[in-house]
């Protein structure tokens, strides 16, 4: 039961129902088209989460780093990819985690594959990231010189074994629109199924994985891609409406924070909630930079977007809201108003350690 008397100080508010519907969506296209769910764990980071995954059919997931590779392994996945370039200084990590669960890592390189040849005594799968025009990191995709040296390298260990090529579609994030996101997503399946073409008789079993929430969102042909490991889904945010991923009602977070002060003069109010909380991405709208969306919370639910509404201004406990006449004049010291967090990875990543976390079922 939901009391809005309890919470004291910033609360993170995860709507239940709103979640397990985004997770049912995403399995349901993913069986759609045949292809495997394998869900990005940084955005909730939670057990409980977790649970609600397990409840809609996945058996594998996706982190970001072994120490949460680990959280989830001593919490009972035992299928773990770690979408991040394997760091060789974390080798014995990589190991004893291998020892213990299905792992499957990243690598970049033939000195990556070379180190880790040399020195694992558990086997691990490994997929190339590739870079199909996002430029973050990863192998080009038309590289096939260093695509071959990092297979080549990783082939004098018995323990290294190719599972395929990932990519993050990361520009789907520059763009809004379904359309714009559609050119980006497809012209990715093209690149990867390139690849695929020409490795698929040397390496029958070959896989192609592409993760990020806006394509998978939205897209309606998966075609070609074996495995989708989007994240951001389960909660989305205000970025994901901006970009065209989803609507306000599909958000599945929202930050409830203490009205600390109110400024007449300049329509303001300040909350207990700054960019320890909520942390410091923004997005435009209208001109606007916004680093959050008031709501109004109600038993636990909130609002769409109050009309006319942002954060325009974040230090580090304190949140500046823009507002009209009709929400300050509603508003008093002491009340909890809610905000839709414009990157909820982040937001739930801070709020793990500056907040107190509330699911509401």
């Amino acid at each position: 039961m939901f009391d809005a008397g309890s919470i004291i100080a910033p609360t993170l508010l995860i709507d239940e129902t709103i979640c397990r519907s985004n997770i049912e969506r995403m399995q349901a296209k993913a069986d759609r088209f045949g292809v495997q769910l394998i869900p990005h764990f940084k955005t909730h980071q939670s057990a409980e989460v977790g649970q609600w995954f397990r409840d809609s059919g996945t058996n594998a997931i996706t982190v970001s780093s072994l120490s949460m590779a680990s959280f989830f392994a001593e919490n009972g996945w035992d299928d773990i990819t770690v979408a991040f370039p394997a760091n060789i200084r974390e080798s014995d990590t990589i190991n004893a985690l291998a020892g213990k669960i299905r792992l499957r890592i990243f690598i970049l390189s033939a000195e990556t594959t070379a180190h880790l040849a040399s020195v694992l005594t558990n086997p691990v799968e490994y997929y190339i990231e590739i870079d199909t025009g996002y430029q973050r990191t990863g192998v080009p995709h038309d590289d096939h010189a260093l695509i071959a040296s990092v297979i080549s390298s990783a082939s004098r260990s018995g323990n290294l074994k190719f599972a395929g090529f990932y990519t993050h579609d990361g520009n789907t994030y520059d763009v809004t629109g379904r359309e714009a996101i559609m050119r980006i997503h497809n012209g990715t399946r093209t690149k990867l199924a390139a690849l695929r073409n020409r490795y698929a008789s040397e390496y029958p079993g070959v896989r192609i994985s592409l993760g990020d929430t806006p394509g998978c969102s939205v897209a309606d042909d998966l075609s070609g891609l074996d495995e989708i490991r989007p994240g951001n889904y389960v909660y989305y945010d205000v970025t994901q409406t901006v970009i065209g991923s989803c609507q306000y009602n599909q958000i599945g977070v929202a930050l409830a924070a203490p009205v600390v002060a109110r400024h007449e003069n300049r329509l303001e109010l300040v909350i207990y909630g700054g960019g320890v909380h909520l942390s410091k991405d923004s997005v435009s709208i209208n001109g606007k930079t916004i680093y959050g969306l008031p709501v109004d919370v109600r038993n636990g639910r909130w609002s769409e977007p109050l009309d006319g509404c942002h954060i325009r201004k974040l230090s580090q406990e304190h949140g500046i809201l823009k507002v009209t006449r009709e929400v300050f004049d509603r508003y008093a010291v002491g009340d909890i108003i809610g905000i839709l967090p414009v990157h909820s990875c982040m937001t739930m990543d801070l709020m793990r350690f500056n907040g107190k976390i509330m699911i509401v079922t």
